[in-house]
Parts: structure tokens; C-alpha cells; sequence
């Protein structure tokens, strides 16, 4: 848990730096004390989902470069506990209700958390791509050569063993 709230505040310094605007400027933005900016940079308190996304639209960021897995899938934990106990008090007014309530918010929230996780894996896909001074379009033409010689490999290894 502490791990993820430092990591959540290293993000927000990060996009405050980069947005050239100090602690007190970011806390006038969003409502908070430079105070509690500064908690939330330290990682010394929870921060709320709302003041979340009005950090990231503040710093003309975006609410998923501000969440780690971790902190989708606490959020997620956390809104299937809610949802059973919502089943619990609809199994009781209507049976079978509840059930199908419960399991399509279960969908929805797990589908939500593997959105985030493979916004993650782009965000990566992204930063090897331009750290190595490559386009998308030139990874994909060269993956599509070195597949086609591999298959030329297999295909002249096959023929040998024949």
C-alpha cells in the first residue's frame, strides 16, 4: 500500500515539474493546501479518486499515467467487496437479481483493470520504441522481415531433417 501511494506521488511530481508549477500553483488548481500536495507527493496519504483526476487534468495529464496496477486493482478489490454486499441485500429482496447484477459489475470491473493494464503495456511498447529511435511503422516492417527469414530458416531446418 505504501509503495503505491510513493509511487502515485512520484508520478504527480513528475507531471507538476514538467508542467513548471510549483506545490502551492498545483494545490490552487485543485482545491488543496500545498500541504496536502506535498503529502500527497511523499506518499504519506491516500489520495482521493476525485482529486486524481482533477491533478491529471490540471497538469494537461491524463488519470492513467497518475494509476499503477496496483492502485486499479485495490480499486477494483475494493468495488467487488462493495458489489457483494449490494448482492447480498438484493438476494434478500429478489433472488437471482442480485446474482446477475453482481457478476456483470465483476465483468465490467475486471475488463476496466485489463483496459488499464494494457494502456500500460502501449505506454512501455512506446517508450522502448522511441528510446531505440523507432517508429511503429518501422518496428512493424521490420518484425515482418525477421518473421519471414525465421520462416525461411524453419522451412530450410525441416527440409534437412527430412
Amino acid at each position: 500500500m505504501e509503495d503505491r501511494k510513493r509511487e502515485t506521488g512520484q508520478k504527480i511530481r513528475k507531471m507538476r515539474e514538467t508542467a513548471k508549477k510549483t506545490q502551492k500553483e498545483l494545490g490552487a488548481m485543485i482545491g488543496r493546501s500545498e500541504s496536502s500536495v506535498a503529502k500527497y507527493e511523499a506518499g504519506l496519504t491516500e489520495i482521493p479518486l476525485n482529486v486524481l483526476e482533477r491533478i491529471a487534468e490540471s497538469l494537461d495529464g491524463n488519470l492513467n499515467d497518475l494509476l499503477s496496477a496496483a492502485y486499479i486493482q485495490n480499486l477494483a478489490s475494493n468495488m467487488i467487496e462493495k458489489a457483494d454486499a449490494i448482492q447480498y441485500e438484493f438476494r434478500k429482496a429478489a433472488p437471482g437479481i442480485g446474482n446477475a447484477m453482481v457478476d456483470l459489475a465483476r465483468m465490467t470491473i475486471q475488463s476496466l483493470s485489463e483496459m488499464h493494464l494494457m494502456a500500460d503495456a502501449i505506454k512501455k511498447y512506446q517508450s522502448i520504441l522511441s528510446s531505440i529511435g523507432l517508429t511503429h511503422e518501422e518496428f512493424s516492417e521490420m518484425y515482418k522481415k525477421l518473421s519471414s527469414v525465421f520462416k525461411q530458416e524453419v522451412e530450410v531446418s525441416n527440409r534437412r531433417e527430412d
